[in-house]
């Protein structure tokens, strides 16, 4: 039972990692700060991490955690390369 508290706590932590970025992007509208070698890591690191969960029967949390992470991602990645 309580490792299942501290799983969502991870899960809250990590996906809210990214939030003050998405923020910052949002309100300054460009993304232009955020380098593609960074979005691509990103990018196929939380796909092979979705599709190792689906496929384990891992734990819900980092399921959850990931697919949050990813649509955070998908937003700044619409922001930097979004027309103006």
């Amino acid at each position: 039972m309580i490792i299942n508290i501290i799983g969502y706590i991870g899960t809250v932590l990590l996906s809210s990692a990214s939030i003050p970025q998405l923020y910052k992007v949002i309100k300054e509208k460009h993304a232009l700060g955020l380098h593609w070698y960074y979005l691509l890591f990103i990018f196929f690191g939380l796909i092979s991490m979705i599709t190792y969960v689906a496929f384990t029967n891992k734990s819900i949390q980092l399921l959850i955690s990931y697919s949050l992470q990813l649509i955070i991602f998908s937003i700044l990645i619409y922001k930097k390369y979004s027309p103006k």
